[in-house]
Parts: structure tokens; C-alpha cells; sequence
């Protein structure tokens, strides 16, 4: 027999023109990961996201009614903080998911903002994304920005409210794809046939260096933001029943070899 694991490989980067990374990022396999963008520049980012994901990080197996109320407590929380720190707003987007179904490898899947999930899968040699997450940005909204602000800026945070709900989506991943979550630092440094690339030069499964060198590769790209990235990669392994079946096989492999040399 076989059973369904996940391997997965994380890192983060500080961004060259920043004087601390903001980024926050979680690994508690096999049931949650995440990762987090501060925004706010000297107003505490790097607070903001933290607060975030130790928030989603207490939640297992949730119902999207359960994340929902996560994010609200999370907002509070980072509003409240900033007030008490007097440095003015901060606010963090995310990208999270967290497994529902260790049977059938169904994860849910939530993003607040331009942090960014994607599912990769192999046909062949080739590599492709076969579902991301679209940004939260005022452009995928349908919203006017506010005066001087980028329409691909995102729409959505946590820690200033929360106009608009997170948006939420079931993955069922199948053996050997991964998900990739990523902040904007990383995935706006490639394009599809870079990423493509990088995809096909990762080991399988992961290395637990894997993610490094993607946010290395992205720094080498010009990114100039804090990079950060997590890598989950659905794997099978051997059962110890399974192990013991295979170790009889090669020994009776070996036993019947010695025995044709001995009559031959």
C-alpha cells in the first residue's frame, strides 16, 4: 500500500531598497500554509502580517465561514495595534491554504489582496499552471482606485477594514503537483515561459532549498520588493507494509539468480 504526504520548501527574501522584510510566512504541514505581504511602509507591515497569519495559523480544517471570521478578528487586531503604536495604518494581504480532506487531497484556498496562489501540474516534461488566483486588485474588482493610486494596486487588505470579502476556492490536488504561494515580489518578476522554466528545473520532489533559489532567481530578475515564497508538493510514499512486500521481492530476485548460476 501507499499513503498521500506533502513535501514543501519555504523561504523569504528582504527586498533591496527595504530596510526590513514585511513579508510573513507559515509552514505547519500537513494542514496549513501561508503567506503574508505588509503594507504600510514605517507603519508596521511587517506587524500587520505577522498578526495575520498567526490568525489563519489557529484555524484547522476551517469552514470558509470560520476563515471569514478569522480575517475580521485579524483586522481588528491590526487596527487596534497601529492605533496603539501611533505610526500611522498598516494592513497586510495574504495567500493561504489550509487541507479539508486528507483523503482526497482537497485544500481551501484563500486570498485577501495581490498575494498570489497557483497550481502547477506536468504533462510530460512540460510544466503549466493549471489554476491561480486572480489579485484582488481595483482593476479585477470593478472599483475606482483613489486619486493617484494604480488600478492593479490591491482593493482589499486587512487592517483597514476590509471592504470586500477574501475570495475563497477548493483545490484537489492530484499526486506530483504543487502549489505555489507567493507574495507580488515574486510572481511580477516572471513571465508564463520563465516560470515554466523554473518549474521544470525544481527537483521532484522538492528540496527543502527549492524555494530559495526561486527567491533568488526572482532577485536575480530585478525584483526589488521582499520575496517570499512557499512550495507544497503532493508526493506518495511507501507504506512500511508496502516497503516490506518490495524488500521480499528483491530477496527472492536475488535467491532465484544465485540459484541459476549455481545449476548453470
Amino acid at each position: 500500500m501507499q499513503q498521500d504526504c506533502v513535501c514543501f520548501s519555504s523561504a523569504s527574501l528582504r527586498g533591496f531598497h527595504s530596510a526590513l522584510n514585511q513579508d510573513c510566512y507559515a509552514c505547519r504541514p500537513p494542514y496549513f500554509f501561508a503567506v503574508a505581504d505588509g503594507v504600510g511602509g514605517g507603519a508596521l507591515g511587517e506587524v500587520a502580517s505577522a498578526i495575520l497569519v498567526r490568525r489563519l495559523g489557529e484555524l484547522q480544517a476551517p469552514h470558509p465561514d470560520a476563515v471569514t471570521q478569522a480575517l475580521k478578528n485579524a483586522d481588528q487586531e491590526i487596527s487596534q495595534r497601529m492605533e496603539q503604536e501611533g505610526q500611522g495604518l498598516g494592513a497586510a494581504v495574504c495567500a493561504a491554504i489550509w487541507l479539508t480532506d486528507p483523503k482526497t487531497s482537497t485544500w481551501l484556498a484563500m486570498t485577501v489582496g495581490d498575494c498570489k496562489i497557483m497550481v502547477a501540474t506536468r504533462s510530460s516534461l512540460a510544466w503549466r499552471i493549471r489554476w491561480e488566483s486572480p489579485n484582488q486588485s481595483y482593476a479585477h474588482c470593478g472599483l475606482t482606485p483613489p486619486a493617484g493610486v494604480s488600478v492593479d494596486s490591491p482593493a482589499n487588505m486587512v487592517g483597514c477594514g476590509m471592504p470586500l470579502p477574501a475570495l475563497m476556492h477548493s483545490i484537489t490536488l492530484a499526486q506530483g503537483e504543487r502549489i505555489i504561494l507567493c507574495s507580488d515580489g515574486f510572481y511580477t518578476a516572471f513571465n508564463d515561459v520563465q516560470l515554466q522554466d523554473i518549474l521544470s528545473q525544481t527537483p521532484q520532489p522538492l528540496s527543502t532549498s527549492s524555494a530559495q533559489i526561486w527567491c533568488e532567481q526572482a532577485q536575480h530578475r530585478g525584483a526589488l520588493d521582499d520575496v517570499t515564497v512557499v512550495l507544497v508538493e503532493q508526493v506518495i510514499t511507501p507504506t512500511a507494509a508496502s516497503s516490506r512486500w518490495w524488500a521480499l521481492a528483491l530477496i527472492s530476485v536475488t535467491a532465484m539468480g544465485m540459484a541459476l548460476a549455481w545449476l548453470w
